[in-house]
């Protein structure tokens, strides 16, 4: 008999941190009684009338008492048999002790129970899996003419995956670090104020402040209808490194003994039982339509475990007259209808054919020494030897079907791994090519920051040779001009002029605008930055979940995973849009913005030599010159003083560039991790695969013996029996 814990109502049990009281809760201490069956019993049922009451009392003591054994589920050992004095001595069990117990002390009792063989669900199984042998042994009990299911093994305690000490401290730092946010509140003008102080002697940078003083507080409360509030989170830079340096920390878990029951699989209901578990005779199902093996390996509620259901269902019994008469049959009858069953709702199982022929075999030949006809004694014989045949030949299938199943689950279990690794290879290459380009958009942010200087300088330059124009001497030229040159000459200095006023005013809207998208850049990042750490998070929840066993096929993987897919996407889709964009729009404003300066001053410079042209013919003053000189000098001071006024919202867009490149390359290690943590449970799946293996393999081998010695023993008895005629 195949022996297995079940993995995967761990979690489904472990929602409730509470322990469940079960249905009778005065059970007594049987301290000192406990190791003999009937002593057991005589203590326990003193004040039991009713059949109910008494199973209630059985079960709970089973529960509560008899702990389940891991290190046996785990044992790759073929052959086990239950033994009552064993169980009751260790106080430990398996699924097939658990009933066995319960078939022993009801029956002491006269409650009609039985102990029943079939499949469960267990950590290998998915959707329309092949199932080549029986994993799994549970009860069904008559209480008052109503047949009930149930599982006391499923019921007591479970040994839970858990973290152990150190790790789970790790984790539970990683979860705060990752938790903890600074708020910070910005406020930001909602359109761009354009005030000029009169006062030339204020230093560049000091007059938004004045502004934000004078405008934005009436009264000592902030205007709203200049102002726009905007929230923002970040984690710490000191909690980033520390997240990173513990998350490359492979957590060590190990299996804990949870003390907490749970009335789950007591007398449950057919139809939330048949999710995980269906009988090698289907009849045992209990439900009204009965239900086929192909159903029961296709059902998806499966990966959807409700707790509710469990909680809240009806625990009613069912008129069962097959059961009935199952039950009644002798042992030889029981035999034979589980191998026609088992043949009938799954033929690829042969090892509980294998196993119900040697039964039927030992108890012909049995039957063979009580048969006074000596034709029927050794057609009885014959009968025995052609039954181990069979055994022997389902055996035969088994083993092969065995290696069948082995590959197959390697397989199933390569491909898992091969389908997150290449999914999450795509998404590194993605991420990857988002985190170079945010790169390059932060060394052109920190080439403009780097070429402040350089720009003030050149601008600086066009100031000086402003200056010089003035105080240079001019050559006069012999020839007077007409008045019709003079004219062409005033209409040219005019259409100059014109064209300056045009570029003065573009360049005042250019530089609004360079100076909000800054902003607007500075408010995307610091929002792109909680994004970024969010999906980080993600990934670290959904490596846990696979350090726990859990693969793609899970409930809590499926969901995570969508979760985190659909944030990622919105992620990749609006990161070109929110940021990219608008730093390009910054860098195409910015070169557009040194180049209008510089062709302002190169037509300065042109009107002012037409100008000094005029004031060589005394058509015009030399005042007008020294305005124009002036008011190109004072523009130029404007745009050295913008320069230095956006010089820190520059740098402060570069580092946040900078720290989503960073968080962008710690997105691509969370993902690395999950890849870690799918790895490891690939090699925990095959552990387990290969022991499940060695452990069918045992079982055949071990039956194959069996079958020798037998078919030895019974041909030694025909032939010693022959020899008496």
């Amino acid at each position: 008999m195949k022996i297995t814990i079940v993995f995967f109502f761990i979690y489904l049990i472990s929602f409730s941190q509470e322990t469940i009281i079960l249905n009778d809760t005065n059970v007594p201490i049987t301290k000192g009684f406990d190791k003999n069956p009937i002593n057991l019993i005589t203590l326990l049922l003193t004040d039991r009338k009713t059949e109910k009451e008494k199973f209630d009392r059985i079960f709970s003591w089973v529960v509560l008492n008899i702990r389940y054994d891991y290190k046996k589920s785990i044992s790759t050992r073929g052959f086990y048999q239950p033994n009552i004095d064993k169980i009751l001595k260790r106080k430990k069990g398996i699924d097939i002790d658990y009933a066995f117990i319960m078939d022993t002390l009801c029956d002491l009792v006269g409650i009609q129970n039985i102990s029943i063989s079939g499949y469960i669900k267990d950590e290998l199984f998915n959707i329309n899996d092949s199932l080549y042998s029986d994993n799994a042994t549970w009860n069904a009990v008559k209480l008052d003419n109503l047949w009930y299911v149930y599982d006391a093994s499923w019921c007591t305690g479970q040994y839970v995956l858990s973290y152990t000490k150190v790790s789970s401290i790790i984790d539970r730092w990683i979860r705060n670090i990752s938790s903890r946010e600074k708020k910070k509140i910005n406020y930001y003008f909602k359109d761009i104020i354009d005030i000029r102080f009169k006062n030339k002697k204020k230093k560049c940078g000091q007059h938004k402040k004045n502004i934000f003083r004078v405008l934005i507080i009436k009264k000592g409360k902030l205007d709203s209808t200049l102002i726009e509030k905007v929230v923002t989170y970040k984690t710490s830079w000191l909690d980033q490194q520390l997240c990173n340096l513990l998350t490359k920390l492979t957590p060590r878990k190990k299996f804990i003994y949870s003390n907490i029951t749970n009335q789950n699989f007591y007398l449950t209901n057919p139809e939330v039982f048949s999710i995980t578990h269906f009988p090698t005779n289907p009849y045992w199902t209990l439900l009204d339509k009965k239900k086929i093996f192909t159903d029961y390996i296709q059902d998806s509620s499966f990966y959807y475990p409700q707790d509710e259901i469990y909680k809240n269902q009806n625990r009613q019994g069912k008129y069962c007259l097959e059961c009935d008469y199952y039950f009644t049959s002798n042992e030889l009858g029981k035999a034979k209808k589980t191998i026609n069953s088992s043949n009938s709702s799954n033929p690829l199982n042969k090892f509980i054919t294998s196993k119900n022929e040697i039964i039927v075999s030992d108890l012909l030949f049995k039957e063979s020494f009580f048969e006074s006809d000596s034709l029927s004694r050794v057609s009885l014989i014959d009968s025995a030897l052609f039954h181990l045949l069979r055994a022997k030949k389902d055996i035969s299938i088994s083993l092969m079907r065995t290696k069948k199943y082995t590959q197959f689950q390697k397989d199933k279990n390569k491909t898992k791994l091969n389908f997150l690794l290449l999914e999450n290879k795509k998404h590194i290459k993605k991420f990857e090519s988002i985190e170079k380009i945010t790169y390059q958009k932060t060394k052109k942010m920190k080439s403009f920051s780097s070429n402040t200087k350089s720009t003030k300088k050149r601008y600086s330059n066009y100031q000086q040779k402003l200056r010089q124009i003035i105080y240079k001497p001019q050559t006069s030229s012999n020839k007077s001009k007409t008045k019709e040159q003079i004219s062409e000459i005033e209409n040219k200095a005019a259409q100059i002029q014109l064209k300056i006023d045009s570029i003065s005013s573009i360049l005042t809207n250019l530089t609004f605008k360079y100076e909000g998208n800054l902003n607007l850049l500075k408010n995307k990042i610091r929002l792109d930055e909680r994004k970024v750490w969010n999906l980080i998070h993600q990934y670290n929840s959904c490596s846990r979940l696979r350090w726990g066993q859990f693969d793609s096929y899970d409930k809590y993987i499926i969901d995570a995973k969508e979760k985190l897919n659909s944030n990622q996407s919105e992620y990749l889709s609006n990161f070109n849009d929110s940021i990219f964009k608008i730093a390009d729009s910054c860098s195409a404003l910015r070169f557009i913005i040194n180049s209008m300066v510089k062709t302002r001053y190169i037509l300065s410079c042109e009107k002012a030599k037409l100008l000094i042209s005029l004031i060589q013919e005394k058509a015009i003053e030399e005042v007008q010159l020294k305005n124009l000189i002036d008011s190109s000098y004072s523009d130029i001071e404007d745009n050295i003083c913008w320069l230095f006024d956006n010089q820190s919202l520059l740098n402060t867009v570069e580092s946040g560039l900078n720290n989503i490149a960073t968080s962008q390359k710690s997105i691509i290690k969370a993902i690395l991790r999950e890849n870690c943590a799918e790895k490891c449970r690939y090699n925990e799946i095959e552990k387990i695969i290969n022991r499940k293996k060695k452990k069918l393999l045992s079982i055949s081998n071990y039956n194959l013996k069996l079958i020798i010695v037998k078919k030895n023993n019974i041909l030694q008895s025909k032939r010693e029996y022959l020899k008496l005629f």
